[in-house]
């Protein structure tokens, strides 16, 4: 599957990528590579200078060289670490230009590597199959947040969790809301705090007024958890649900939902 790698994904693009996609540079840069390695095998045999470039122009030749070590070393580290298609996406601007490199190394003729180049542009436009990640029709806002009532609340701080990216909704809210991502992906509860925790732990132990508590509902998990060690925990009675119409799960709305004590609340008394 490794040594195959570029032409799997070409088949099952899934293994690289959220959605379907059909991009045939890397195989086609593949095949050449190998195409190369058995053109200098056949030149040592008989015995000629080894040439990479066109015109035996050092400086091509030298570029050639760069770019090759740079593309496979780059793509087998990208393999290795990643598999996601987006991450490669260097190797996959500089692989037209190595393509038409390598061409020129295998062919040592300026006509036929020009021409070999135009056909394989020709060949990578009509097979290639951007990925498609949906679309919904013009509205007069592009994110169409809808925010619920509980939004309007201007002396709050709105907590967020979770994973997805929902910043484009701050702006929706009044200018004097405050927010604090207490979970994320660079922080979250912990048993070694960072300064961001402390910092946060002292704004939510400060504020006067109302917490509020913003996340997906599969994201909940996660909510709860953070809240929990802030000694927080949402008020499941006054959630308020909603989903922006630029959301493409609009199956998975987003909650809002103020916060209580969690100690208050074991006590059974209102905060």
């Amino acid at each position: 599957m490794w040594l195959l790698f570029p032409f799997w994904f070409s088949v099952d693009p899934n293994q690289v990528s959220e959605v379907a996609f059909r991009d045939l540079r890397f195989p086609l840069l593949y095949v050449l590579l190998l195409a190369l390695a058995a053109c200098a095998v056949l030149r040592l045999r008989g015995k000629n200078e080894i040439v990479e470039a066109p015109s035996g122009d050092r400086d091509a030749r030298a570029m050639t060289r760069f770019l090759i070590i740079f593309m496979v070393v780059s793509f087998v580290l990208w393999m290795k670490l990643f598999s996601v298609y987006r991450y490669a996406v260097v190797c996959e601007f500089l692989a037209p230009l190595t393509i038409y490199l390598v061409l020129g190394a295998v062919l040592r003729n300026p006509q036929r590597q020009v021409r070999a180049t135009l056909a394989a542009v020709v060949l990578l436009l009509v097979t290639t199959a951007p990925g498609h990640w949906g679309r919904r029709p013009w509205t007069s806002d592009y994110f169409d947040a809808n925010l619920p009532a509980l939004a309007a609340q201007r002396n709050s701080i709105v907590l967020v969790t979770g994973h997805d990216p929902i910043g484009y909704l701050i702006p929706y809210f009044p200018p004097q809301v405050r927010f604090l991502r207490i979970q994320g992906y660079m922080t979250g509860p912990s048993t070694t705090l960072n300064q961001t925790d402390r910092l946060m732990m002292q704004a939510i132990a400060e504020h006067k007024g109302s917490l509020l508590i913003l996340f997906r509902v599969y994201e909940e998990w996660h909510a709860r958890n953070a809240l929990e060690f802030y000694g927080l925990q949402p008020d499941r009675s006054s959630c308020q649900q909603f989903t922006p119409g630029v959301e493409p799960q609009q199956e998975h709305p987003f909650f809002l939902c103020r916060v209580t004590p969690l100690t208050s609340a074991l006590k059974g008394t209102n905060p």
